[in-house]
């Protein structure tokens, strides 16, 4: 690889999420959310809060806020000041205004409470539970079921493989996909990682039931 194509990487992810930003701008510019019937409205996160919460003020309807993680603290972010930058101006000027909200625990609902002033409830996100008979055969293999992104230790688990003697299935998809498979080639191990990408939940049901051991973070 040259050192030109290396340079390039990290300006064409960076232009990658300004362009994100830009297309969230261009929300604002179109009326959908204006025309809706409704009696409240809903912020996913804090790429669609700022649309959510002009739509808000103008139609002088309750905000919400689904907080689910600190958007502006995940690595792809952090590791970007100016696009670090953007979205914080954002998240300053608008979740404190978002009075209403639920998190997914209490360590996030804390920080929130901490960092604006605003009391999140908590709702768990959590499986629904089954009843299930203990299977007599396990897969010989550890199950990483999740996004496949930035912050998840694939750089410390691929290359951990190695030394394991079994399978590593991972179940996902995310921005990191292309790097996990270049660290899997670079390190000869395509025979014991095994990509199945997204799959639906009654197939990654049966997956998780057979695995000999899961690998969760």
């Amino acid at each position: 690889m040259s050192a030109s194509h290396r340079a390039l990487n990290p300006l064409r992810e960076n232009l990658q999420l300004l362009g994100r930003f830009l297309k969230l701008i261009q929300l604002l510019q179109h009326c959908f959310l204006l025309f809706q019937r409704t009696n409240a409205i809903c912020a996913i996160d804090l790429d669609t809060i700022l649309p959510c919460y002009i739509v808000s003020g103008l139609k002088k309807i309750p905000r919400i806020y689904d907080a689910h993680e600190l958007f502006c603290e995940m690595k792809e972010i952090v590791e970007r000041p100016i696009i670090y930058k953007c979205w914080k101006w954002i998240e300053r000027n608008t979740v404190p205004h978002f009075k209403n909200g639920y998190t997914v625990n209490d360590i996030l609902a804390s920080e929130f409470r901490k960092l604006y002033a605003v009391q999140y409830k908590v709702i768990r996100n959590l499986p629904i539970l089954k009843d299930i008979k203990p299977r007599t055969h396990k897969g010989q293999y550890i199950l990483y079921q999740g996004a496949v992104n930035e912050g998840r230790s694939f750089e410390t688990l691929i290359p951990a493989m190695q030394w394991v003697d079994s399978t590593l299935i991972i179940c996902g998809d995310g921005n990191f996909m292309s790097k996990a498979r270049d660290l899997v080639k670079a390190y000869q191990l395509e025979s014991k990682i095994i990509f199945k990408g997204s799959i639906v939940p009654s197939a990654l049901w049966k997956y998780t039931q057979d695995a000999d051991r899961n690998y969760i973070i």
